[in-house]
């Protein structure tokens, strides 16, 4: 692995324990289509977010190895 892609992989996975995906429970039958919602995702719903949490733990992470 390089040094690049275990930055990346250890950003994805700092973001991933502070904001886990979620997905939705729903007590129904599947013919509703909500079984089926992914759930909510930092990555997904909130792209902006995501990338500024990314850029920053990407840049602390090089500077620190």
């Amino acid at each position: 692995m390089t040094k690049a892609a275990a930055i990346n992989k250890e950003a994805r996975a700092i973001i991933k324990k502070h904001f886990p995906d979620e997905g939705r429970n729903h007590s129904c039958d599947e013919s509703c289509g909500w079984c089926h919602d992914p759930g909510w995702s930092l990555e997904d719903d909130q792209p902006e977010r995501f990338k500024r949490y990314y850029r920053m733990l990407t840049a602390v992470l090089k500077r620190g190895i």
